[in-house]
């Protein structure tokens, strides 16, 4: 008996830790991984947060305003980058932002690559989930 509650409470606690796995999609399944597109505009909007940072970019298109929501790595990652919430925001000022297309939403894109106006640049090429 003792095996079998073993079994059970170890089967539990397998099943319990894949929950979040299962929960988070990957990058591939969300975005074109094959296809980079560059965005210049002003950053609206930061949610500094995990599991991933998300910030706004006003591009201005044909003359009219279109917002991207653009999803990035987590907290620490950005960090480590030496990317803050402060120069993210970059005072207002235009920025250029390489991403990865939306499958499903072309206004909502995973952010890899920042270039700012000081010409400091923040990538997260690298980045695998």
């Amino acid at each position: 008996m003792r095996l079998l509650l073993a079994a059970i409470a170890t089967a539990a606690a397998i099943g319990l830790g894949a929950a979040p796995a299962l929960a988070h999609h990957g990058l591939a399944q969300q975005f074109d991984m094959e296809k980079r597109v560059v965005l210049k505009g002003k950053i609206t909007k930061v949610a500094w947060q995990n599991p991933h940072i998300y910030y706004s970019l006003e591009v201005i298109e044909n003359g009219k305003p279109r917002i991207y929501n653009i999803e990035s790595v987590p907290v620490a990652m950005a960090r480590a980058a030496g990317l803050t919430a402060q120069k993210l925001r970059n005072d207002g000022k235009e920025v250029e932002v390489h991403v990865r297309p939306g499958l499903k939403d072309p206004n909502v894109v995973w952010g890899l690559y920042l270039k700012f106006t000081d010409g400091s640049v923040i990538t997260f090429e690298g980045f695998k989930e």
